[in-house]
Parts: C-alpha cells; structure tokens; sequence
C-alpha cells in the first residue's frame, strides 16, 4: 500500500510538473510583448516592393502614392489595455528612376504631416535590377529605410517617439503583359528600433531580423499604373499596399 501511494504521488507531481513547464514554454514576457509589437509596427512601414518586377525603359521616371491600410494591432502590454488607436491608414510618396541595362532607382518619403494625433518622417531608397522576357518578368533589389514616428503609442495622453532602421532586399517574379501582370516574391531585412515612453521615461531597444512574402497585381492605363499587393511578415503581421504611379 505504501509503495502504491508513493508511486501515485510520484505520478501526480511529475503530470503538475509537466503542465507548469508546458505553461512556462508558452508563456510570453513583457519584453517579448514589446518587442513584438515594436516588430509590427517596423513591418507595417517597411520598404516593400510596391510595383510588378521587370525592367523599365532607360530614363523612365515615375512619380506616386502609396497608401497603407493600417489592420487591426493588439497594443496590450502585460495586463494593461489603453485604449489607444493608431490612424487608420497612411501615405507617403514614391519615385522611381530607370537607369541604364535594367537597374533603377527608388525613394520613398513619408512628409510630417499630423495625422490623427500621429506625426511621422520617413524616407527610404532602393536599388533594383529588373529583367523582361516575352511575358515572364524578375527584379532583386536592395533598400534600406529609417525614421521616427511620435504620437500617442502607450496611452492616449502620451506623446510617445518610435524610431526605426530597416534594411534588406526581396526577390519577385511575375506573367503579364502591357496591361496587367501578376506577381509574387519574398523577402528579408533586419530592424532596429527604439521606443521612448514620455509618461514614464522608459526606453526599448531591439534589433532583430525578420522575412516576409507577397502577392500582387498590377494594372497600367496609359501613363498610369495601379498595384495592389498583400503582405505576409511571419506570424505578426498581415497587410495590403496600394500603389498609384504616374510615368513622365
């Protein structure tokens, strides 16, 4: 009879033990929450592609929007949920230069407009090399990207500041022809960012690498061309950009 109790309560605690450890590996920490948000946001003003692959007529140049939908962010730390509301969509101007045998340059620049209570500047440039055979179209290209955004991050009350620093490149490849192309491609970088809480005078620093896929279609009229992509970054994050570019 002892050994049977023994043997029962052996049993017992290790099934607790294995629970607890089960619930410790799926545990996330408060820096671990940060972070990850802190990575959302990164993502969510990153660089992408914002065009179909392919090369472009030496001296082309091209002058545009581009408008983010910002999704829905959970932007719970631990226990605490303010109510906080990050604008619900954003634009920034796009340009794109051809130069000679397939390669173009790109920037990106997102003015100091306050929007929502949201102030940000952005800018970012790109280096891309573009191929066109028949109907089967490729580019690879290499970008990098900084700034800061201030507003109420934490709490509505604060003025918080985010800075961020991407870099990295992305690979596509698509099948269409003068009208319409569809397309689809992936990519990898690394971000460093840093938050800076007024309210408290904390600050969060990390920098991590990250990968992303995409799928677009891209539609010209003309001197214009219109393209929509959806954007896959990991588990986190999940988004659409909106391209408009006109050609000079």
């Amino acid at each position: 009879m002892p050994r049977r109790c023994a043997s029962g309560r052996a049993t017992l605690l290790g099934a607790l033990l294995l629970v607890c450890t089960a619930r410790a590996a799926q545990a996330v920490t408060f820096v671990e929450q940060i972070e990850r948000l802190q990575a959302v946001y990164a993502a969510l003003l990153d660089y992408r592609s914002g065009a179909p692959p392919g090369g472009s007529p030496a001296g082309a140049f091209a002058l545009g929007l581009e408008v983010v939908p910002v999704p829905p962010i959970d932007t719970r730390v631990g226990i605490k949920s303010e109510p906080v509301h990050p604008p619900s969509a954003f634009a920034r101007l796009r340009a794109d230069w051809s130069l000679a045998a397939g390669w173009s340059l790109g920037a990106v620049w997102l003015p100091p407009v306050p929007i929502q209570g949201y102030q940000a500047s952005l800018r970012g440039a790109q280096l891309e090399y573009g191929l066109t055979q028949g109907a089967f179209r490729a580019s690879a290209r290499a970008f990098y990207l900084e700034g800061s955004v201030s507003g109420p991050i934490s709490d509505p009350a604060s003025s918080d500041t985010f800075q961020l620093a991407n870099q990295g490149g992305d690979v596509r490849a698509g099948w269409g022809g003068p009208a319409w192309v569809l397309y689809a491609g992936a990519g990898a970088g690394s971000t460093h960012t840093r938050l800076e809480v007024a309210s408290d005078g904390s600050v969060s620093a990390f920098t991590r690498p990250y990968a992303y896929g995409f799928g677009g279609i891209s539609r010209t009229l003309g001197s214009w061309r219109f393209t929509l992509e959806q954007h896959q970054t990991e588990t986190y994050l999940s988004h659409l950009v909106f391209t408009v570019l006109h050609a000079f």
